[in-house]
């Protein structure tokens, strides 16, 4: 993110962060870049967003929407959820990167970006 030029206006990063990592993320990128995920926030560019844990993102209309994770038997998937609801939302204009993740967390959510025009970027297993 720092080598990002100050001009650029790229969209908002999301990802998910637990644990450990949230904390040293914090402290790579700095308070001026984070910001963690609040109700009907409305998206800046330039800034990287961290979701709460047992939590849902959506864009909705440039508007990100939190909801509570419901139990189910079935796997939490917050990737797929948040990228599906970029590639409704942003259709053509929808980016989705996944570096690494739990499971395949994020397939399907890359599938609909594609499937609406947008570019999606995976990691392979060669990466360190």
């Amino acid at each position: 993110m720092r080598s990002l030029p100050s001009s650029d206006i790229s969209s908002p990063k999301v990802p998910t962060v637990f644990g450990p990592l949230r904390k040293s993320l914090i402290q790579y990128v700095g308070a001026r870049l984070l910001l963690i995920v609040n109700l009907n926030d409305r998206i800046l560019a330039n800034h990287i967003y961290i979701i709460q844990p047992n939590t849902d993102v959506r864009i909705v209309g440039g508007v990100l929407t939190i909801q509570r994770r419901t139990r189910e038997r079935t796997p939490h998937r917050p990737i797929d959820i948040f990228f599906q609801s970029l590639a409704q939302d942003r259709g053509e204009l929808a980016v989705g990167v996944v570096l690494s993740g739990t499971a395949s967390d994020g397939t399907l959510g890359l599938e609909a970006i594609k499937a609406e025009g947008g570019i999606t970027f995976a990691q392979d297993n060669t990466a360190k």
